[in-house]
C-alpha cells in the first residue's frame, strides 16, 4: 500500500465508525517514521508538536561525533580533574544484584535533582518510580536493559538507564551525584563515555527521547519532529479541549512559572504528615520565604 494523507484519513474514518461513542480524539507524539517504515498515523496530524525527539547518529566516524561534543575541551579537563580526586571507572551493570544496587542509586540521585530543581518527582509520580523499581529486573532478564554507571573511587557518581531495540539505544533516565561531585560534571563524563562505547559496539543511534530540555538540544544534532491532532466531536469534547488550552496558556505565564516551584517546596515540606495544622502551614511558608529571600523568615514580635 502506498500511504498518503487521503488514504490515512479514509482508514481513520473507517476506524471511527467501528468505535463506541466518544467525545474527543487526541493523537500525540507521532513521528513520520518508525524503524525506517512510514507511520500512517503521522498523516493524520494537523500540526507539529511543540516537543521533538533528539538523538545522536552513531553511524558516522567517531572523530566527527567527537568534534560535536559540547565544550569538549572543558569536558576532557573535567575528566582529568575527577581522575586526580579518585580512580574513575566506567561500568555496565551485569548481575541482578548489581542492577538493583545501581537502580537504587539512580532513583535516589534523580529524586534529589527533582527537589533541587523544584519539580514533581518520584514522591508525586509513584507510577514512574515503580516502573523503574519493578520493571528493571524484567528488562534485565529479557536482555533489553543497558545500565551504565560511573564511579570515582567507591562512589557511584552518575548513571544512565536505557533500553536497547536492535541497534538503537534509548537513554531513558540519567542521574548524577550532588554535593562536591557536581563541579566535576559526572553526568556529562558518563554520557561521553557511553557514547563512545555505543559507537565502538556498532550501535547506530543514541536516542534521548522526547523533550526540548537545553542539554538535549545541545548534545544532539538530529531532531525528529512529531505531529499531533486534537478533534472534538461533542460539546463535552469541545469544553475539554478549551480547558486544556486555557491551562496551557496559564502555565505559559511568567507568574505561573515563578510560583510553580514554590508549590513543590510547600508540598514536600508537608508530605508525610497525617494532618495539616496551622503549624504545618507556618513551616511551609517559612521554607518558601527562606528559598526566596535567602534567609530565615521574620519572627513575630
Amino acid at each position: 500500500m502506498i500511504w498518503s494523507r487521503e488514504v490515512a484519513e479514509d482508514l481513520w474514518r473507517q476506524i471511527v465508525e467501528m468505535l463506541p461513542p466518544f467525545d474527543v480524539v487526541e493523537l500525540i507524539k507521532m513521528p513520520a517514521e518508525v524503524e525506517g517504515l512510514i507511520n500512517p498515523l503521522a498523516y493524520l496530524g494537523d500540526r507539529q508538536s511543540e516537543l521533538s525527539c533528539h538523538a545522536t547518529d552513531l553511524r558516522r566516524s567517531w572523530n566527527e561525533i567527537d568534534r560535536e561534543v559540547p565544550r569538549r575541551t572543558t569536558l576532557l579537563r573535567k575528566i582529568r580533574g575527577l581522575e586526580r580526586v579518585a580512580p574513575v571507572g566506567f561500568h555496565l551493570a551485569q548481575t541482578p544484584d548489581e542492577v538493583r544496587k545501581i537502580t537504587d542509586v539512580m532513583l535516589r540521585q534523580k529524586q534529589r535533582r527533582f527537589e533541587e530543581t523544584m519539580v514533581p518527582g518520584f514522591d508525586v509520580d509513584r507510577d514512574k518510580h515503580d516502573f523503574f523499581r519493578e520493571g528493571t529486573p524484567l528488562f534485565h532478564r529479557e536482555e533489553m536493559l543497558t545500565l551504565f554507571y560511573l564511579t570515582a573511587g567507591e562512589t557511584i557518581v552518575a548513571t544512565i538507564w536505557g533500553l536497547v531495540a536492535d541497534k538503537r539505544y534509548y537513554a531513558i533516565m540519567l542521574s548524577f551525584e550532588g554535593d562536591e561531585w557536581t563541579k566535576h560534571s559526572p553526568g556529562s563524563i558518563l554520557f561521553y563515555k557511553a557514547l563512545k562505547w555505543l559507537h565502538d559496539k556498532g550501535y547506530e543511534w543514541m536516542d534521548l527521547g522526547i523533550g526540548n530540555e537545553p542539554w538535549k538540544l545541545e548534545s544532539c544534532r538530529t531532531m525528529i519532529t512529531l505531529s499531533e491532532r486534537s478533534e472534538a466531536v461533542t460539546g463535552r469534547g469541545r469544553f475539554y479541549l478549551a480547558r486544556l488550552r486555557a491551562n496551557a496558556q496559564l502555565r505559559a505565564t511568567k507568574a505561573y512559572q515563578k510560583l510553580r516551584p514554590l508549590k513543590w517546596i510547600v508540598l514536600r515540606s508537608l508530605r508525610g504528615r497525617r494532618h495539616m495544622t496551622p503549624a504545618d502551614v507556618d513551616t511551609g511558608a517559612s521554607l518558601v520565604y527562606e528559598r526566596r529571600r535567602g534567609g530565615p523568615p521574620p519572627q513575630p514580635t
